[in-house]
């Protein structure tokens, strides 16, 4: 017979024959099993407690898992195949001791969480009968499933007792798979942070290589005859042909758009370590005294460069050179030097 997750509370099983009987995971609290046949019945997690009447009970053997094919009869008790169970063994096996409670963890464990849920349960528990709960047992059931058993005082409650530890362990349990999600879902804003600066300095090497393959750049107040073989005055200091100025003239021009990159980088990049070491010194600063921190501390031909950048580029001229945590900070401050 399979009464497989069966209530028999307070069930009348007297004298019942329950031979190779599955009884995996039945209720039998209160039930009276007084002179009840068990020999070969299969009692895995089954549910017993003080108030089940195991008295008189006719059992040779039993075994604590269900058949499969490769294990017929598994965990067999007693464990010697020849030897059978005395009178009133079987009661004193299977009998739960007294002031117990049986922590049933299906899925696993958190043990960081289990520690902190019984430490405050056992203080507990101790200010209130001055003595205090201790694991009696751990028992490792497979597939990640654990039994805790906790011996209680005589004066506790053991279902009160149970009901909360489930009570602490759980919502515990779900505010630390939240925090988890919370820190994966930062880590991949992280990630995406990076891949988009990645791409971001990609193109500016694109440009810089574009800059210095570029052979001719526009040359202002040049007259548009022929002027090969003419000579003209070049910033006041010499006299270069025509047909050269035009690759001296970009080469400057590189120079200098490398040059205004570089320190629009360090700039910006010292706006970002303020922000950083204020941080560190007061992490709890509001943005006006960030605003406050920085502005004493950034030079004034820094922060007219800083201006001009987000004047002429907009956000996407400074945005590049910031890591994204300070980014929306950082353009707030260069806006109230704009429009002070």
């Amino acid at each position: 017979a399979s009464f497989i997750g069966t209530d028999l509370n307070r069930a009348n099983l007297q004298n019942a024959n329950l031979s190779r009987a599955k009884l995996v995971q039945t209720l039998l609290e209160g039930a009276d099993l007084t002179r009840a046949t068990l020999t070969g019945a299969y009692i895995e997690d089954w549910g017993i407690s003080n108030t089940t009447k195991l008295i008189e009970i006719d059992c040779d053997y039993i075994f604590l898992k269900l058949p499969t094919k490769k294990a017929p009869d598994p965990q067999r008790r007693p464990a010697d195949q020849e030897r059978n169970f005395e009178p009133g063994e079987f009661a004193k096996l299977a009998q739960k001791i007294p002031n117990t409670v049986d922590l049933i963890f299906k899925d696993g464990i958190d043990w960081q969480t289990f520690l902190k849920t019984f430490q405050e349960l056992r203080v507990r528990v101790e200010s209130e009968t001055g003595e205090l709960p201790v694991i009696q047992t751990i028992e490792n059931k497979g597939d990640g499933a654990f039994v805790i058993r906790v011996k209680v005082p005589e004066e506790v409650d053991e279902a009160e007792y149970e009901r909360k530890f489930w009570a602490k362990y759980k919502p515990m349990l779900e505010a630390k798979d939240r925090e988890i999600k919370l820190l994966s879902e930062q880590i991949k804003d992280k990630r995406q942070d990076i891949k988009y600066i990645r791409k971001k300095h990609t193109q500016l090497i694109e440009i810089i290589k574009i800059m210095a393959d570029k052979e001719t750049i526009k040359i202002d107040k040049i007259d548009k005859r022929d002027q090969r073989g003419a000579k003209f005055n070049v910033g006041g200091n010499y006299v270069e042909r025509a047909d050269s100025v035009s690759s001296q003239q970009s080469y400057a021009n590189q120079n200098n758009y490398e040059e205004a990159d570089k320190n629009l980088a360090e700039a910006a990049a010292e706006i970002q370590q303020l922000l950083q070491q204020l941080e560190k010194t007061n992490p709890t600063a509001t943005e006006a005294e960030q605003k406050d921190f920085v502005t004493k501390s950034i030079t004034p031909t820094k922060k007219e460069r800083l201006i001009n950048a987000l004047k002429e580029g907009g956000q996407g001229a400074i945005e590049e050179f910031l890591n994204n945590p300070y980014l929306n900070v950082a353009i707030r401050i260069i806006e109230g030097w704009r429009n002070p």
